[in-house]
């Protein structure tokens, strides 16, 4: 009963986060964070996920130590935890890896976050599509795996919001 009614709650989460941005209401709000204080905290979070399933976890954050950023925390964080839950959430075997990087151009600063897993993979002909509201690679109702197909949605819309970008 209990991850039924978390279901719903991330359901309705994720269909009120589409519909703010598509309507132009989902405002970022821009303050100072530390992206690795973000990923660390992340990181401690989806390696308990990622033990449940008896997979690897691997992440390395210390290239951030001491960058200070201005920017939406809370959206950061939504595309890292998306990106992060999906690699976990496809992953049988193996593992997932977190890694990341920042380049400081004077006054900005350009992160590259990176999640390599050992999953299942996406068909090519499926990567055009995986941004895409409510688009499941397997959208069978067989395939075992809960999800709304908005994460990605979100994810991406998020970014560039950001000024960046989603890259598979």
């Amino acid at each position: 009963l209990f991850a039924s009614a978390e279901a719903q709650m991330a359901l309705i989460s994720d269909l009120l986060d589409i519909s703010r941005m598509e309507g132009g209401n989902r405002r970022l709000v821009s303050a100072p964070f530390e992206p690795k204080l973000v990923l660390k905290e992340l990181t401690e979070m989806i390696r308990v996920t990622a033990a449940k399933k008896r997979i690897a976890f691997a992440s390395d954050w210390n290239a951030l130590a001491g960058l200070r950023v201005l920017g939406d925390e809370r959206a950061f964080r939504q595309i890292i935890t998306n990106l992060l839950g999906n690699a976990v959430k496809f992953t049988d075997h193996g593992g997932v890896e977190l890694r990341s990087r920042a380049t400081v151009d004077g006054s900005r600063a350009h992160l590259v976050v990176e999640v390599v897993d050992t999953g299942r993979g996406i068909p090519p002909d499926a990567l055009p599509r995986i941004f895409e509201r409510f688009y499941q690679v397997d959208g069978s109702l067989t395939r075992g795996i809960e999800g709304t197909g908005l994460g990605l949605a979100i994810s991406q819309n998020l970014a560039r919001m950001m000024g960046g970008r989603i890259e598979v």
